[in-house]
């Protein structure tokens, strides 16, 4: 049985995860009696988050307007 081109992709995969313990991004990102580490955790969580609380915050703007909107087409017209 010859490889293809189809089958490398998934070696390729294969190998990078078995290799991932020897390519670490950082020291402090692996060492757990490292202080900075729980900060950059921190760090990630908070960068990972803000993007979506902006989206949400967005979207409630949007869905209140709306509903505000809704209120004002009930009321009559004075006059």
């Amino acid at each position: 049985m010859t490889p293809t081109s189809r089958d490398l992709p998934p070696l390729v995969v294969f190998v990078a995860a078995l290799a991932a313990d020897a390519a670490q991004a950082c020291p402090s990102c692996v060492d757990p009696r490292d202080t900075t580490r729980a900060a950059m955790l921190a760090g990630t969580v908070a960068l990972s988050l803000l993007p979506l609380g902006f989206i949400g915050g967005v979207a409630a703007w949007l869905w209140r307007a709306h509903k505000q909107g809704e209120q004002h087409e009930d009321v009559p017209p004075s006059g």
